[in-house]
């Protein structure tokens, strides 16, 4: 299970430790113990550039939420603040759409690149295994 002051501390908090390909991150709150592994994120730019993502989705998100139920009465009663709000909203909102472009325009170049360096590092396997048969067919 583990040592037992770990778990105590770390009740609120969540640790992480290193695994083969990623990292693995454990959130132990109350019982409930939630388990994220991330082995996609190659850099901190990604990380960064999907947590912006989130933040304005979720800013975006509970603004929708607040303006429809909390705060609409006061929204109601002044058209400035009834457009300045939802403005905000919306480009909270365009924000968030613009991230996840970016993010799938990153993603896909990688994965090409990727295929690519792959691609060429099969084709010099190849050729050298050519090379070493013809040397011992030759010999």
């Amino acid at each position: 299970m583990g040592d037992a002051r770990l778990s105590r501390n770390t009740f609120l908090r969540g640790w992480s430790k290193p695994v083969a390909a990623g990292y693995s991150i454990v959130f132990r709150l109350g019982l409930a113990t939630v388990s994220c592994y991330s082995k996609f994120m190659s850099g901190s730019a990604d990380a960064w550039r999907r947590w912006f993502g989130l933040l304005f989705l979720t800013v975006a998100g509970g603004m929708l939420i607040w303006g429809q139920t909390v705060l609409r009465p006061h929204l109601d009663g002044n058209a400035f603040l009834f457009l300045a709000y939802w403005f905000v909203c919306f480009v909270l909102t365009l924000a968030a759409i613009a991230v996840a472009l970016l993010d799938i325009r990153i993603t896909r170049l990688r994965a090409r690149q990727e295929r690519e360096q792959l691609l060429r590092h099969t084709m010099d396997d190849l050729e050298g295994e050519l090379k070493e048969t013809r040397k011992k067919r030759d010999s």
